[in-house]
């Protein structure tokens, strides 16, 4: 099909809209006029779907997205590990389904027996192993005639939806028997709050809960305080783990994302300018120290956020949480921060700050970092169709100054508070004021700047002495 009229320079024209027209036939074809696809104009860039209509007044009005060359959410053939196209995933009939879900599951799961055309057992046999678990899902419709959701995508829409808007287990179980009266006979749905659950555990989505008391201990039987009642006891303080091997694996469970967390490597345009944290100092110096590591462009390195908040709005109610975030510096600039790669590792929940006692709380944490930096964890590429070992590696943490106290065990506060200059901090109490004073920042200018002479303006003592050598962390271990 021709695609030369995106780069059109004029959009008001007759031949431009007999363009959009053909496109949109081409994207409605197999589907009822009534059902959504995805828009392909420059501000939606196919993350909402729409009815045709106003797809078609999008377009108009925003133009065509010149970066969507190859039209694979509008029908148009995509190869799948060689085997599958898009428009051969057939299920039943030629239905408008989350083809997106489908291949993604297909490939992390084991792709399955899809029926296309030319096979000689007419796709009669199903090679998947997992009896209605997520991959029969995945091939499954919600029910017989379904044009907008697959068993699937339903199921994960309105889990999406119980969490968003705080449902209880007894209403979304009611949801789901409202839904399977109200729908056609033959829907895939399942039966309670617990086995929607179990699908998404069995696509690698879960968590541990780790109790702990109001000293921070984590053990199971000095993690519980006694509660009101007799024989009761209540947990303090939770933490929420969120294993990170799985995690990382899924990045290589589809093709296309496996093929991003090589673009650093492969597709980066390397000019010196700063684009990305591949082309930092940092990032250089890690590779040069850690050669063997960065010998695997598939390797992983992340970097670590942290803080506390109140998520009450309120400081009448005593409360803090404090996530842990982590963030895997491969993919492109536009993937990099946004939301689906920004992992949510741990989730600790008290009614007071944690402070120091944070590391308690990250042990299983850096248990499975020092796991995958020594050891790595097999992992499957579908872009190269081959088995690797991956390996990860922490480059820096993110966080303002009190968080940076609680996670490296440095005390900002005092009289060494810097923990650059360490044991040659300058500072000076001040008997008035009652705190400390850090007035040495004469020593980082440049030698002969007209600062280091100036005594008057400053401490009565001019200023002679080099800046403090930073240490490394091997001098701040020793």
């Amino acid at each position: 099909m021709d695609k030369s009229w995106i780069e059109w320079g004029t959009r008001c024209s007759k031949p431009h809209y007999d363009k959009l027209d053909e496109f949109l036939s081409f994207a409605s074809a197999s589907r009822d006029i009534s059902s959504r696809i995805y828009c392909p104009c420059r501000k939606c860039e196919n993350r909402d779907l729409f009815v045709i209509d106003i797809v078609r007044e999008h377009l108009r009005d925003n133009g065509f997205w010149k970066k969507y060359k190859i039209w694979e959410k509008h029908g148009e053939s995509t190869d799948y590990d060689g085997s599958l196209h898009r428009d051969e995933v057939l299920l039943g009939s030629n239905n408008y389904m989350d083809v997106d879900m489908v291949l993604l599951v297909q490939e992390a799961l084991g792709t399955a027996h899809v029926a296309r055309p030319g096979d000689e057992n007419g796709g009669e046999e199903n090679s998947d192993p997992l009896v209605g678990g997520p991959n029969e899902f995945a091939n499954q419709p919600l029910y017989p005639g379904s044009k907008k959701h697959i068993a699937l995508s339903f199921i994960v829409r309105i889990l999406e939806a119980k969490v968003s808007n705080g449902w209880s287990d007894t209403s979304f179980k009611d949801l789901l028997d409202i839904f399977e009266e109200s729908m056609p006979k033959g829907v895939n749905l399942r039966k309670s709050y617990n086995e929607a659950q179990k699908l998404t555990e069995d696509l690698g989505f879960t968590y541990y809960t780790v109790d702990a008391c109001p000293n921070s201990y984590n053990d199971v039987d000095r993690g519980l305080e006694l509660g009101l009642g007799p024989g009761k006891r209540r947990a303090a303080k939770q933490e929420r783990y969120f294993p990170l091997e799985p995690r990382l694996q899924r990045l290589f469970m589809s093709s296309k994302t496996a093929t991003l967390m090589r673009w650093h490597a492969e597709k980066r345009t390397d000019d010196g300018v700063f684009r990305h944290p591949v082309d930092s100092l940092a990032w250089k110096d890690f590779d040069s120290k850690h050669s063997n590591f960065s010998a695997d462009i598939r390797n992983v390195r992340l970097g670590l956020a942290s803080d506390g908040f109140n998520p009450f709005r309120t400081m009448n109610i005593p409360h803090s949480t404090w996530p842990i975030i982590l963030v895997p510096y491969k993919l492109p600039p536009t993937l990099l921060m946004k939301q689906p790669y920004i992992y949510l590792s741990v989730l600790i929940d008290g009614p007071q700050a944690l402070g120091d006692n944070i590391d308690v709380y990250l042990q299983p944490l850096i248990e499975e970092l020092k796991e995958l930096w020594e050891e790595g964890v097999p992992t499957f590429d579908p872009s190269s169709n081959q088995m690797f070992q991956l390996y990860a590696g922490l480059l820096w943490t993110i966080n303002d100054f009190p968080a940076y106290a609680n996670l490296s065990g440095w005390s900002t506060k005092g009289e060494y508070a810097c923990p650059n200059c360490n044991s040659e901090t300058d500072s000076v109490w001040l008997n008035n004021g009652h705190k400390w004073s850090f007035g040495s920042s004469r020593r980082f200018s440049p030698e002969d700047h007209k600062y280091r002479r100036d005594a008057k303006s400053f401490n009565g003592l001019r200023e002679y002495r080099e800046a403090p050598s930073t240490l490394s962390g091997v001098d701040l271990l020793t």
